[in-house]
């Protein structure tokens, strides 16, 4: 019994280091999404933007050194259905495009409109 539960607690030990690094990429792809509100990430300059490279390469640095200090064959063994959780960096980039997409259609909507607003009362209070 205890060597089962000793090679349950190595597998989980590695499934959660697995799922972790997994995160910790998700979430720097999510983070790549806030640094411009309105430009695409294909169309913005990202060399310009030092501190948040450092950032995001330390983070997967040290996710890196505890995957493999926790479990050192860590992408070993897995499941097959796990290397479907490699592509939830990729749908976390998809979603943020469409997501920046619409609230850039909605932006250029609205500040038309703010300034068919501003020109008409502009226009109507002027001397002529």
């Amino acid at each position: 019994f205890n060597s089962c539960h000793r090679v349950c607690v190595c597998g989980m030990g590695i499934l959660q280091a697995f799922s972790s690094f997994i995160l910790t990429c998700s979430l720097v792809v999510a983070s790549m999404s806030f640094l411009y509100r309105h430009a695409s990430i294909f169309r913005s300059n990202l060399s310009q933007q030092r501190m948040w490279i450092l950032c995001a390469l330390v983070a997967i640095v040290l996710q890196l050194f505890f995957t493999f200090g926790v479990a050192p064959n860590a992408f070993e063994g897995l499941p097959h259905f796990y290397w479907i959780l490699l592509m939830m960096p990729l749908t976390v980039l998809l979603v943020d495009e469409l997501a920046k997409q619409h609230d850039l259609k909605l932006f250029t909507l609205f500040q038309r409109r703010a300034k068919l607003m501003f020109d008409t009362l502009l226009g109507m209070h002027s001397p002529k």
